[in-house]
C-alpha cells in the first residue's frame, strides 16, 4: 500500500475521530491510540512510519481546536462535518491522481520508483464487473486488479444500508461537480432551468450507461473469464484508461465540455445524469430498509397547516419531500440537508419503517467509513489489494498499449 493510499485511510479515521473526540475525551484518546496502531501496522517503510506519527500529532493538536462537549448537537454542525469529509477525501484523491500521473510518466520513461496506487482501480467498473462474474460463476479470484472488486463490493454494501450517502459524503467526482455549480452558477445572468422533459431524458442517460457496461461485462462467455483475467488487456486496463483520458478525441473533449457546462447550470449534474455508479447505487438504495421518512404528526404542513417546503428547497435533487411520507426515490443521497432545513426536530429522519432506529449523520458517516476505509484496510492486510503482476511485466507490455482495447473482449 502506497503512502498516499494510507493517507486516504487515515483521512477517514481522522474524520471519525473528529466525531468521537468532540463528544468524549476518553473515547478520543482511545481512538487516537488505535488509529496510530493501525497506521504503524500499515507502515512498511520509513515514510509511512512518519505519516503515522504526523497523523497522531494532528489528532492531538486537533483535540484542542475542536469544541468541548456541546449542549445540543445541531444539524448545522453535522452539515459542516459532511463538507469537511468531502473536502478531505477530495484532497486525498487529488494526491492519488498526482501520484498515478507520476507513476504513468515513469512507466513510459522506463525508470520507475513511484508506487502504483491500487485505489485507482475504483475507476475500472468493467474490471470489477468481470472479476465479480469470475468469482461468482467459477470461483476464480482476480489477482491483477483485486482492489477493483474490493471497492466495488464496498460501494454496493454501503448503498444497501446508507443509500447513496457515499455520493454526498465521500465521492470526489460529485464534490467537484458541486463546487463547479456553487462557484460558477452565479455568473449566469439568468436562472437557467432545464425543461422537465429534458431533465427526465438526461436522467435516463446514466441508466443507459449502466446497461451498456453490464452488456460489456456479460459479453465474455463464462468459459473465457479465466483467460480474460490473465490477458494483457486486463492487466493494462488502468493504463489504457489513463492514456485515453490524457489523450482524448475531439468527441471526448466535446462531451467533457458539455458535462462541465451542464454542471454549472444544474446542481450535481454529473451524479444526476451521467454516473453509472450512481445509477447502480440508486437502484440498490431502493432495497435499503433505511429511508428518509416524514412524520406527519410533527410536520408543519400537517400539524399547523402551513405551506412549508423548506425540505424540498434544501434538497440538491429537488425531491418533493414535503409531499412524501417515505422518500423511496433513487436520487436521494441521504445528505440530511432536508432534515437540517426542517424547523421541527425529528420530523424528518433516516430510519426504519415506523421511524424506528433513526440514523444520525454521525452514524451514517461511521458506517460509510467502515466500507471505504476499514474494509480496504483489512483487504490489504489479508493480502488481497495490490496486483501480483510485476511492474517489469507491465513495462514489457507497455509498447503494445495502443493495440489493447479498453473493452473486455475475450481473447
Amino acid at each position: 500500500m502506497s503512502i498516499f493510499e494510507s493517507l486516504i485511510l487515515l483521512t477517514g479515521f481522522t474524520v471519525a475521530l473528529g466525531i468521537v473526540v468532540s463528544l468524549s475525551r476518553s473515547l478520543g484518546v482511545i481512538s487516537a491510540a488505535v488509529t496510530a496502531g493501525l497506521g504503524l501496522l500499515m507502515a512498511h517503510d520509513i515514510l509511512l512510519v512518519l505519516a503515522s506519527f504526523c497523523f497522531l500529532l494532528t489528532v492531538t493538536a486537533g483535540r484542542w481546536l475542536l469544541p468541548s462537549r456541546l449542549p445540543s448537537r445541531t444539524m448545522d454542525r453535522f452539515d459542516q462535518l459532511r463538507q469537511l469529509t468531502q473536502n478531505g477525501f477530495a484532497i486525498a484523491m487529488v494526491i492519488v491522481a498526482v501520484q498515478y500521473a507520476l507513476y504513468a510518466m515513469q512507466m513510459h520513461a522506463g525508470s520507475l520508483w513511484m508506487t502504483r496506487p491500487s485505489v485507482v482501480d475504483v475507476y475500472l467498473p468493467i474490471t470489477a464487473g468481470v472479476s465479480l462474474r469470475a468469482w461468482i460463476e467459477q470461483g476464480i479470484i482476480d489477482h491483477q486488479h483485486p482492489a477493483a472488486l474490493v471497492l466495488f463490493l464496498a460501494l454496493l454494501g454501503s448503498a444497501l444500508i446508507t443509500k447513496r450517502a457515499f455520493c454526498s459524503w465521500v465521492c470526489s467526482v460529485g464534490f467537484f461537480s458541486e463546487v463547479l455549480y456553487e462557484r460558477l452558477n452565479p455568473y449566469w445572468k439568468k436562472d437557467h432551468q432545464l425543461p422537465s422533459w429534458l431533465d427526465s431524458s438526461l436522467k435516463m442517460t446514466k441508466y443507459g450507461l449502466l446497461i451498456w457496461l453490464l452488456c460489456l461485462v456479460m459479453e465474455i462467455p463464462s468459459s473465457g473469464l479465466e483467460d480474460y483475467l490473465n490477458s494483457e488487456r486486463h492487466l493494462m486496463a488502468d493504463l489504457s484508461m489513463w492514456q485515453r483520458f490524457t489523450n482524448p478525441s475531439l468527441i471526448g473533449l466535446a462531451l467533457l465540455a458539455a458535462v462541465l457546462t451542464l454542471s454549472t447550470i444544474k446542481r450535481n449534474a454529473f451524479c444526476r445524469y451521467f454516473c453509472p455508479y450512481g445509477a447502480l447505487m440508486g437502484l440498490l438504495s431502493m432495497l435499503s430498509p433505511f429511508k428518509i421518512r416524514r412524520n406527519p404528526a410533527l410536520c408543519l404542513r400537517e400539524c399547523d397547516d402551513k405551506d412549508c417546503r423548506k425540505c424540498q428547497q434544501a434538497c440538491p435533487s429537488n425531491i418533493p419531500v414535503h409531499q412524501l411520507e417515505t422518500v423511496s426515490v433513487d436520487d436521494c443521497h441521504a445528505c440530511h440537508r432536508c432534515a437540517q432545513a426542517c424547523p421541527k426536530k425529528d420530523a424528518l429522519t433516516l430510519s426504519l419503517p415506523g421511524h424506528r432506529w433513526p440514523l444520525k449523520p454521525s452514524m451514517i458517516l461511521l458506517i460509510l467509513l467502515f466500507f471505504v476505509t476499514v474494509i480496504p484496510l483489512f483487504s490489504y492486510l489479508g493480502g488481497y489489494w495490490q496486483s501480483e503482476s510485476s511492474e517489469q511485466l507491465r513495462q514489457a507490455i507497455l509498447p503494445k498499449l495502443d493495440q489493447l482495447s479498453v473493452l473486455p473482449v475475450a481473447d
